[in-house]
Formats: structure tokens, C-alpha cells, sequence
């Protein structure tokens, strides 16, 4: 590429990369997920939280890359999230828009097919609805390119691109590790014979090390700052499934969750299909599209059974990445460019479908307008005692983490340890959620939620899951003297 056109590519990938931020800023970026990692952020880069709660954060791409954001001394427009994720989408249509003109496609269709393939319905729904969307589609893509070019070029650099790819997908979703599980039955299908049967262990192990390596990595800080090198595991049955929303395919059996995710693959990425049935006698090309295929089918299906929190449409996503890949493989000397214009736009209908599909969902019921009403019961500055690390969401609705004593504060130890706080507010979980969140203050404490303990507080909000005291301008102990 020339000068000139490297430019134009940069200003593309800008431009979309803005205008991706915008849409989400507009779309509303507070699905129960996105609140969590929000109110994570703000606890990090609003309070003097400990290492403890840093390092021990999985997965810890989506939040170093929104911390980062959040910590930059300007602020931005639409919030850490929204620019976050407008920066990862300019760097995939940069990415894409280049591929694209490497097959000779003009300017105009390939700034077309990647805007299509980037903006349709279902990238944008997930985008607005899970932070990892973005990082997984970029793993995918890494990986998915890495195992195309293997096939046609047996050298090293290659192999790291896919063992990249893998890591990237790993570090970026709680069950990224059942991602790379998924994908290495296939990965070692999908390369040439002679290699996988010549060096299969070797062969495992320089693809998974960056993955192995950074999450040994990850494990080593974790022991060195929490004792436990398992600290950043995430619970497997969901931390915050009390305040998430249940996916549709939570009601599925195996077999009906397969064939719904393989329906919604034929109708979001039509072209995959279309081009393992065209190349099928190229093994060069069919065989890394129909691993990429099973693989992300599998880790749907895998995840579904393995969390019950986590959503098997987030792999359905990441076919945006899969189609740009084909598209820029496409074999024009069989089937005629022109034939992605009708491909192209077929699959964006289907993703439109396909979230109408997976957009119905069954609310977990009123815990998240219980927070919200328990968010706006606090003043901003407030010196407010909360084992905030375990509620995150409230400090993603109450837009701030400025005042809030959090665990691992010397204020929160020292209620710990004497049983008198000093803060102005104080935020009581019930005991059964205190029991489900492992909310570490009214666990240690279960006095706080009666109000034995508080004799110089009044309750200010009461309900079934949340109680907020306030501390009295006068003391009532004063008064009993």
C-alpha cells in the first residue's frame, strides 16, 4: 500500500471507530454485564481500592482496557465503555477494509462490506450488551487468520498469530478457557496431515502457550498479592446471576440448543455456509472455515452447559469476524464478487432476526430497580461504608465511586475489626443475598441488617433486599445519657 492509501485506511478505521462509540453511547450501554464492569472500573479508579481487588479481576482484558480509559486525566465523551469499545471496532474495520483491498475489491464495496459486516444488528446488540463482544470478535479473527494462513504457509509467525488469537479469547470471557478447549480438536483437524501427526504434542503447545503462559502469569500475581494464585477464577455457577438477565436458551435442551445456534449461524453469516459448499474440494480453504464453524459452535454449546450465566450467543457473534475472513479468501473465480452483494445484505436480515430471537429474555425480576432506587438515595460525596467490590452495579447507577469505604479500605478494616463504623451512610444487603454475593461486611456482621448495631443511625430505605442508614446529627447514645 502506498502512503496515500494507508491514510485513507487510518481514516476509515477512525471514522467508523467514532461513529461505532456513538451508536453505543445512543444504544444505552446498561445491560446487567456492562453495569458490572462499569461499577468495577469506577471503584478502581475512584478509591483506594487494594491489589487484592486489581489482580484479581477475570477477565482482565475488558477491564485493564476500560481502567486504562477510565484512568486517563481528560474526560471523555460517552464514558470509558462506549469509547472503549468505539476504539476496538475502528482497529477491526482498519483491519478489515485492508484485508479487503489486498483482494483487489474497490474501494467503495470494501468500505461497504466492512461497515456491513461491523454495524449489523446483532454485532450492535451484543456490543451494548456484553463488554467482551468486541475482544472476541478481534480473538476470533486473530485466530481464524493464523489457521488460514498455516494452511497455505507452514512458518512459524503463523502459529503465533493463532496462538494470539487464543489468548486473546481466553483473556476476555469467563469461559474463554472452554473457547480454547473447543477450538484445539479443530485446530488440529484443520492443519496438513504431516504436521499433526509428525509433532502432535509439540505442536499443542507452542499453540496454546500464550494463552498458558499469561494466564500462569495472572495466577503467580494473584499469589503474590492474595495468597491464593486462584483468587481471579470466577464462581462457576455466575457471581452475579442474581442480577443478570436468564438467556432464552437457558430452556433448551442439547439438542435444541445446537440446532438453534447453528439456525442462527445460517442466518447471521449466511457466507460461511456458502463458502464451505463452494470450496469444499479446496481442504486449503474449506477445512479452517468448517473447524473455525464447529469450534464456535462447540464453545456455544459447551459454555451453555458448563455456566449456566453464560450466553451462547456471544459465539454467534464473534461470525462477523469469520465472514470478513472468507470474504477476503472469497473465490471469485467460481462465484463472481458480485455475489456478495446479495450475501452480504442476506446475512444482515438474519442478524436482525436473530436478535429479535435472542433479545427475548426473561427478566430476573425487580433486584436491578431495587438498586437503582438504593442509588438515588445517596448524596455525591457521601462517605458511604459498602462492600462495593461485590456490588458493583450500585456504583455503576449511582454514577460515581467517590466517598465509598470499600473492602480492603483502612476504614472498612477497621469496622471489621471494632463493630463501630463512622461513615454517614451505611448500605445493608438482606442476609440472603449478603449469603449469595458473599457480601464480606453483613456476612461478618449480620447485626448491621436489624439495626442492633447502629444505635447512632436511623434507617432512611427499606426493602425486602436493601436497607440504608444514615448516621444521626445527634448521637443516640448522647441521648440516652
Amino acid at each position: 500500500m502506498t502512503r496515500s492509501r494507508i491514510i485513507a485506511v487510518l481514516c476509515f478505521g477512525i471514522w467508523a471507530g467514532l461513529f461505532f462509540g456513538w451508536l453505543m453511547a445512543a444504544i444505552g450501554m446498561d445491560s446487567p454485564d456492562m453495569m458490572a464492569l462499569s461499577g468495577k472500573v469506577l471503584l478502581a479508579a475512584q478509591t483506594d481500592t487494594s491489589y487484592e481487588f486489581l489482580v484479581s479481576q477475570y477477565p482482565p482484558l475488558p477491564f485493564l482496557t476500560f481502567f486504562l480509559i477510565q484512568s486517563l486525566p481528560v474526560s471523555l465523551p460517552g464514558g470509558p465503555l462506549a469509547v472503549g469499545t468505539g476504539f476496538l471496532a475502528g482497529i477491526m474495520a482498519t483491519t478489515w477494509l485492508a484485508s479487503f483491498r489486498r483482494k483487489r475489491f474497490g474501494w467503495v464495496g470494501s468500505a461497504a462490506i466492512a461497515l456491513a459486516l461491523l454495524l449489523n444488528p446483532l454485532t450492535l446488540w451484543a456490543a451494548s450488551t456484553y463488554p467482551s463482544t468486541l475482544f472476541i470478535v478481534a480473538g476470533v479473527w486473530t485466530f481464524g487468520y493464523g489457521l488460514f494462513e498455516l494452511r497455505r504457509e507452514l512458518i512459524a509467525s503463523h502459529m503465533v498469530t493463532l496462538g494470539l488469537g487464543l489468548m486473546i479469547v481466553a483473556l476476555s470471557v469467563e469461559s474463554g478457557v472452554a473457547a480454547i478447549m473447543a477450538a484445539l480438536p479443530f485446530i488440529l483437524i484443520a492443519f496438513p496431515a504431516r504436521l499433526s501427526a509428525r509433532a502432535p504434542g509439540g505442536l499443542i503447545l507452542t499453540i496454546l502457550f500464550p494463552a498458558i503462559g499469561t494466564i500462569a502469569a495472572i495466577a503467580f500475581i494473584n499469589w503474590i498479592f492474595t495468597g491464593s494464585p486462584t483468587a481471579f477464577l470466577p464462581d462457576i455457577a455466575g457471581a452475579n446471576s442474581f442480577y443478570r438477565e436468564t438467556p432464552v436458551f437457558s430452556r433448551f435442551s442439547v439438542f435444541n440448543l445446537t440446532a438453534a445456534l447453528l439456525a442462527l449461524i445460517i442466518l447471521s453469516a449466511p457466507l460461511v455456509l456458502a463458502f464451505i459448499v463452494i470450496v469444499y474440494r479446496r481442504t486449503a480453504l474449506s477445512a479452517p472455515a468448517a473447524m473455525l464453524l464447529l469450534s464456535l459452535l462447540i464453545w456455544g454449546v459447551g459454555g451453555e452447559l458448563i455456566d449456566g450465566s453464560f450466553d451462547p450467543a456471544l459465539p454467534v457473534c464473534a461470525f462477523g469476524a469469520v465472514s470478513a475472513l472468507i470474504i477476503a479468501r472469497w473465490p471469485s473465480d467460481r462465484w463472481p464478487v458480485p455475489s456478495l452483494a446479495v450475501l452480504v445484505p442476506l446475512g444482515v436480515l438474519g442478524s436482525a432476526v436473530s436478535v429479535f430471537f435472542l433479545d427475548d429474555r426473561t427478566p430476573a425480576g425487580a433486584p436491578n430497580d431495587d438498586l437503582r432506587q438504593v442509588a438515588r438515595t445517596l448524596p455525591d460525596n457521601a462517605d458511604i461504608l459498602l462492600d462495593a467490590g461485590q456490588w458493583p452495579e450500585l456504583i455503576a447507577y449511582r454514577g460515581s465511586a467517590e466517598g465509598i469505604v470499600a473492602y480492603g479500605t483502612p476504614g472498612f478494616q477497621r469496622v471489621l475489626l471494632t463493630y463501630a463504623p463512622e461513615q454517614r451512610y451505611i448500605i445493608v444487603p438482606s442476609p440472603d443475598l449478603a449469603q449469595r454475593r458473599q457480601d464480606r461486611l453483613s456476612n461478618a456482621i449480620p447485626g448491621f441488617w436489624t439495626g442492633k448495631l447502629l444505635l447512632d443511625y436511623e434507617l432512611v430505605y427499606d426493602s425486602r433486599s436493601w436497607r440504608v442508614y444514615e448516621r444521626s446529627i445527634q448521637p443516640k447514645r448522647a441521648k440516652l445519657r
